[in-house]
């Protein structure tokens, strides 16, 4: 968890993969077997360079997945929020003339 911290990967993210049952690996660090400058010809510097690319885009398209489905999560999360208050204020409002429900009536809450 402090790797990915330091990663900059925030702790809601890392709560929503830990109850989704995902494991989130830390990013690698950059290889150290870097060829040295003098080393280095064109041909190698494009090839080095292309698997940076693909590395760097996995990461990207991994991250945007991560992303949408944090947002889609909190979507849902806040729907459910809005249709549990909404039927919390409805079944707590009082109705001046309405028949108690069997439950009211069983519990004493619909009595007057």
């Amino acid at each position: 968890m402090a790797v990915l911290r330091g990663q900059l990967v925030e702790p809601v993210d890392i709560r929503a993969a830990l109850s989704d049952g995902r494991r989130m690996e830390p990013v690698a660090p950059p290889p150290d077997d870097a060829p040295a400058a003098e080393d280095v010809t064109p041909a190698s510097a494009v090839t080095l360079y292309k698997g940076l690319l693909d590395e760097w885009r996995t990461r990207a398209d991994d991250l945007a997945e991560r992303l949408l489905a944090s947002e889609t999560a909190r979507a849902a999360a806040e729907t459910e929020l809005r249709i549990l208050r909404e039927l919390y204020e409805a079944s707590s409002a009082p109705a001046p003339d309405r028949r108690p429900t069997f439950w009211e009536w069983v519990t004493g809450r619909g009595r007057k």
